[in-house]
């Protein structure tokens, strides 16, 4: 992600998953949210699967707690805010979001959550279930934030949890 962040050309810059599905209006909701003077942000979602538990993660999204804001989000921030916070560490292969939004929040900066969805492929909780991936995402979690593993080996210990 930071390769092409040090490779675009605009002004904002919008990182989004291979596995994730913006919302149709994403172009006007970033810029109408920076327009009300926001610098970087993200949207709620939704997943494409009407399962329970799922709506339940995804009801979770619109809350600005640090532990909900990684994962499956998309992101969006203006590019010399992006470069001013250092971007997106390239050790990072899990966990960048955290790392990037925990360094914003420590030099004082805060973002927005757009109530327009973006859609999420329920794939890795059809390919495991719903309490093996919340694990493994504690897991993770906890590994990068008590700093006991590197990014690398929180990857692979995430990895070796899913199928």
């Amino acid at each position: 992600m930071h390769f092409g962040a040090e490779n675009a050309a605009g002004d904002i810059f919008y990182f989004v998953h291979a596995d994730v599905l913006p919302p149709l209006t994403f172009i006007e909701d970033i810029e109408k949210a920076i327009g009300e003077g926001w610098l970087m942000g993200n949207f709620e979602y939704c997943f494409d699967s009407d399962r329970f538990l799922l709506r339940v993660n995804a009801f979770f999204t619109r809350f600005r707690w640090f532990f909900t804001q990684g994962g499956d989000r998309t992101f969006f921030i203006l590019r010399n805010t992006y470069f001013e916070l250092g971007g997106y560490d390239p050790n990072y292969v899990i966990m960048e979001e955290y790392d990037f939004l925990r360094r914003a929040k420590k030099t004082g900066y805060d973002f927005v959550v757009l109530p327009c969805k973006c859609t999420v492929s329920a794939r890795k909780y059809e390919n495991n279930s719903w309490l093996r991936v919340q694990l493994a995402n504690l897991i993770a979690y906890n590994l990068w934030s008590w700093g006991l593993a590197s990014p690398q080996k929180v990857r692979a210990i995430y990895s070796n949890l899913l199928r």
